[in-house]
């Protein structure tokens, strides 16, 4: 026996006042739980950098106190003019923010013509050469940090240095030896960024490249004009990332070059020996020494709120360069590398 439903007795039961306040309830607390995860995910991300920054403006004579860990009740800035005494912030920001600028926009030239020639040439071998490229992802830099060093301490491509300048040429200690890294897509995550623009490339449609050739546009015209441009979301990503891990990179830097004008050397400098930093900042700095602030220097709270305060000079660029471009990054990063 078939039973039929009942149009009626199904538009009477969306209607019931009870099925519906119920739906409504269960809505709510389906919201409610979400909005709850997202704050305390949230929270937990940002609770570093929002006691860094409690701590940062925080009175030296309440460090240690239970009263205030979040919320000082006398704020200072003696602990941000001492950490900006310390890395001398404005001659150091200047020489990391260059370099580092420069550093991103030598990795974005390989990785861009490499993701093109992966995503669009055919040529013998190109899977090949794509599987060598993730492969530099997955090896850690360390194991090529030997050959890689040696051949910067003894720097002579095609022995052209031998035969000119009769030896070798030394770029250790010198910013040429990171900028030949990038420029040679062997810097920091440089394999990431061939594969980011490799998987922008092939989501662009053929029909833009044989329109132009059509047009009688040649291979280098149809690259720069056409094909560039359109690259905007996934050039924008590779900056970004680029700019922001070489920022932070203490690897490469200390390796390579080790320069004291450079924020991360400084700031591991000053960190392994915190209290010899804040005396040599205080006998260095008038303002300091005149008993203007307390800089109790032996004490381990105040060691390490300064550490913390440091960490925070260190980030705030990045924090304010984010918050300038975040809709354009977010939009950006959407487009690159999510097919193919």
């Amino acid at each position: 026996m078939i039973r039929r439903k009942d149009p009626k007795t199904k538009l009477q039961l969306s209607y019931d006042p009870k099925l519906r306040a119920k739906r409504v309830t269960s809505q709510f607390l389906g919201g409610l739980f979400r909005y709850l995860l997202l704050f305390v995910l949230g929270f937990l991300i940002l609770k570093p950098i929002l006691h860094m920054i409690s701590q940062t403006f925080m009175n030296p004579e309440e460090l240690g106190s239970p009263t205030a860990t979040w919320i000082p009740t006398q704020w200072s800035k003696e602990h941000l003019y001492v950490a900006y005494e310390i890395l001398g912030y404005p001659k150091r920001f200047l020489y990391t923010f260059v370099t580092v600028l420069i550093q991103a926009f030598c990795q974005m030239v390989p990785a861009v013509l490499a993701g093109y020639a992966l995503a669009r040439l055919p040529f013998r071998g190109r899977n090949l050469i794509f599987g060598l490229v993730i492969l530099t992802i997955v090896v850690p830099p360390q194991v090529i940090a030997l050959p890689q060093y040696m051949n910067f301490r003894n720097f002579d491509p095609l022995r052209i240095f031998s035969l000119t300048m009769g030896q070798p040429v030394n770029l250790i200690g010198s910013e040429a030896s990171i900028y030949l890294l990038s420029l040679t897509g062997q810097g920091l995550k440089g394999g990431l960024f061939v594969y980011i623009y490799r998987q922008f490339f092939r989501t662009l449609p053929k029909e833009l490249e044989e329109s132009a050739f059509l047009d009688g546009a040649g291979f280098n015209k149809t690259f720069f004009r056409i094909i560039l441009p359109n690259a905007g979301p996934a050039s924008l990503t590779v900056f970004v990332l680029s700019f922001v891990w070489n920022w932070n990179d203490m690897y490469f830097v200390k390796l390579f070059t080790n320069n004291d004008l450079n924020l991360m050397v400084r700031y591991n400098r000053a960190v392994s020996s915190m209290q010899e930093a804040i005396q040599a900042t205080l006998r260095g700095s008038a303002l300091l020494s005149n008993g203007h602030f307390l800089v109790p220097a032996e004490n381990p709270f105040y060691q390490q709120t300064i550490a913390n305060t440091l960490s925070f000079l260190l980030i705030l660029p990045l924090i304010i360069f984010y918050l300038i471009i975040q809709r354009r990054f977010v939009q950006g990063a959407a487009h690159s590398g999510v097919k193919g």
